[in-house]
């Protein structure tokens, strides 16, 4: 351990004097997985967590999973508290990825040799290894280098400022942790809203749930149209070559959003276009009024009688990658899925369904940005906290 003393940005006021530099290999030891081949493997045994079972920072234990019959070493078992490390990877960018692992399994339980095992009794080791300082030092040591591997050694070597006292390591845990229960719940905020909304709308495309008229009467019959018959297909000639990137004047749309702006638009109200060429052909995208797409991209817009939100969210309901055509360059053409079947309600119902599904999409979004602020939230203290 180094005498080399610094405060931190930000600190609990109770708290004084100078914290101190330690390796990461002072407060923990690593082991490395468990290696095994094929004829090892069966539909039952020790489990085996690989690199992608590491997700999102968190380990994932309801998919791609593998069991093992063989023989686990004592240090090889996980336990409550233990931090998996993805080692080596094929892709550069999932090496050093961390998850710790919270007792969730009750069978035995240990990972793969491309994963670590790193054990500390400190409360801030999980935390450390989701630091900027500690992104930064991966993206040194893989720098310039094909082999995607990291070693016990490396990063044992890893430089952290930590309070010596105790009791302010285990204050700080606990407020990540509940900055970390909030992130998490928000998390499952945002899946139950998807998937409420996905179920709704299954129900509401199928007719199983209808609305009705003020007076409780019932809205006729859906009518089965094709595609063609309900929208108007706008292609586009924007390049890229011709957008501006200083927000000034109107935006336009390519694949993955807003691209860049031009001083005029093509298109005034709210509109759905389709990603027709790219990676992303058949991906939907609902653009703001008085705006524009890309030429990669094709606008549809409603015909008489249709509502334009409406037609964004029955346009969901269409299998667009059976359309793709092309194996170097993906595309889907109008003249294609345009022939899909469509049930069409009459307008009035249309507006109901729009405005239905759009408030559930405005409630998924609000919390999406408030799960985005906690996020903010919690990368600013380790920043702060971490020096």
């Amino acid at each position: 351990m180094s005498n080399v003393g610094q405060i931190p940005q930000l600190r609990f006021p109770e708290f004084t004097g100078e914290w101190q530099e330690k390796r990461l290999g002072e407060i923990g030891k690593f082991y490395r997985g468990l290696s095994y081949d094929k004829s090892n493997v069966g539909l039952s045994g020790n489990l085996v967590l690989r690199s992608g079972n590491i997700q999102g920072g968190q380990l994932i234990l309801d998919q791609d999973l593998q069991f093992v019959n063989k023989a686990i070493g004592k240090d090889q078992n996980l336990s409550k508290g233990d931090i998996v490390i993805c080692m080596a990877n094929g892709s550069k960018k999932l090496v050093g990825k961390a998850a710790i692992y919270k007792g969730q399994y009750s069978g035995s339980i240990t990972v793969g040799a491309f994963c670590s095992i790193f054990r500390s009794n400190n409360t801030l080791a999980e935390y450390l290894l989701q630091t900027h300082q500690y992104k930064k030092y991966l993206n040194m040591l893989l720098a310039g280098t094909n082999i995607n591997n990291l070693k016990s050694s490396d990063l044992e070597k890893l430089k952290f400022i930590l309070p010596s006292n105790e009791e302010e390591q285990q204050k700080i845990a606990a407020f990540l942790a509940a900055v970390d229960k909030r992130v998490a719940l928000l998390e499952r905020k945002v899946q139950q809203l998807e998937a409420y909304k996905c179920g709704v709308m299954q129900q509401l495309f199928s007719q199983q749930l209808r609305f009705t008229r003020p007076d409780g009467s019932h809205f006729p019959v859906w009518q089965e149209k094709r595609l063609r018959e309900i929208t108007v297909n706008k292609p586009s000639t924007i390049t890229a070559g011709q957008l501006s990137d200083n927000f000034e004047g109107y935006a336009v749309y390519g694949a993955s959003g807003i691209a860049g702006y031009v001083k005029s638009f093509q298109h005034e109200q709210p509109y759905t276009a389709v990603v027709k060429d790219g990676a992303g052909a058949g991906r939907l995208l609902w653009c703001e009024g008085e705006t524009s797409v890309l030429s990669t991209l094709t606008v549809l817009l409603p015909r008489q009688g249709i509502d334009a939100g409406y037609l964004h969210y029955v346009l969901q309901g269409i299998d667009f990658p059976k359309y793709i055509t092309g194996s170097t360059i993906p595309h889907v053409y109008y003249r294609d899925f345009s022939k899909a079947k469509l049930k069409v309600s009459v307008f009035e119902e249309q507006q109901k369904i729009a405005a239905f599904l759009s408030a559930l999409d405005e409630k998924i979004a609000l919390t999406r940005r408030q799960l985005d602020k906690a996020k903010q939230f919690k990368k600013g203290l380790l920043q702060r906290m971490f020096v």
